[in-house]
């Protein structure tokens, strides 16, 4: 299908149908703007390049990016006590949890059928024109060559049904946002993956769908804010500023802390966060 695209749809000029990152120039940005300003600079923005060599930026990303272990005997318990258990769970300890966490009334289960046109066009709709994959293929083109997303809707049923994906989904594009420093430092670069567009809309439909039973069966920790449809920063922030106005309206001492992990995702290995847990 991707074949077939590449010919119906016009390109933007100036674009192959396998995009080149070499010569890409990268800007600073956040992660939140990163995308956004990947699809600005491909087409002729002003950004700032990586001459760091690509055998140490690949050695430096091998590297952090390196499996890790955890020594999990950090975690007993100080007061004397037997250490937390870290086996495996039962099915008792999660039905257990789960009673506590959905009403009453048993939740509808997880809706696993096919999905329908309106359910990806609307995926599809929220979809910025950020920079595509190795394929070369935008949201935009999805959009002129198929809108009513008939033939999306059946790609992605597709992959439903046989719960796999084709090989070449996985593979993305790795570019570097300079954030601050010194350039030669490859600690300040924050490497963004780019997928293809039609990955990105399967995951999407299969999110939220997904989001929407956590969130009706009120699974989730009220305590979750990120990876949510809502932008949870702003009640964090409100929150935060009445504890503030609270203590300098009855001149009491309050104590902060922003805890920023490095390589978060990267670095703390599951081992450890199963054991905390």
């Amino acid at each position: 299908m991707t074949a077939e695209a590449a010919v119906i749809v016009k390109w933007p000029s100036g674009r192959t149908a396998e995009p080149s990152t070499t010569g890409l120039r990268l800007s600073q940005a956040t992660p939140r703007q990163s995308s956004r300003c990947i699809g600005q600079q491909a087409e002729g923005g002003e950004g700032q390049s990586c001459e760091v060599a690509v055998p140490l930026v690949e050695e430096h990303f091998r590297r952090v990016w390196a499996p890790s272990t955890c020594d999990t005997d950090i975690f007993p318990r100080v007061d004397g006590r037997d250490p937390v258990p870290t086996g495996p769970f039962q099915c008792a300890d999660v039905s257990k949890r789960l009673g506590k966490m959905i009403p009453p009334s048993p939740g509808d289960p997880v809706p696993m059928g096919p999905f329908q046109c309106a359910d990806v066009s609307k995926r599809l709709g929220k979809f910025e024109n950020t920079v595509p994959g190795d394929d070369g293929l935008t949201y935009r083109h999805w959009k002129k060559l198929d809108p009513e997303c008939t033939v999306l809707t059946e790609v992605v049923n597709m992959c439903l049904r046989y719960k796999q994906v084709p090989p070449a989904w996985m593979k993305a594009v790795t570019v570097l946002i300079y954030k601050k420093g010194a350039k030669e430092d490859l600690g300040n670069w924050l490497p963004i993956s780019l997928s293809r567009t039609l990955y990105k809309l399967y995951v999407g439909c299969v999110a939220n769908r997904l989001t929407a039973w956590l969130t009706t069966n009120r699974v989730l920790s009220q305590c979750q804010k990120g990876f949510l449809p809502a932008d949870g920063a702003f009640e964090h922030v409100h929150t935060l500023n009445r504890v503030l106005e609270n203590a300098r309206t009855h001149a009491a001492y309050k104590c902060v802390a922003w805890l920023d992990v490095s390589n978060a995702f990267g670095a703390i290995p599951h081992q450890a966060l199963e054991a905390a847990i």
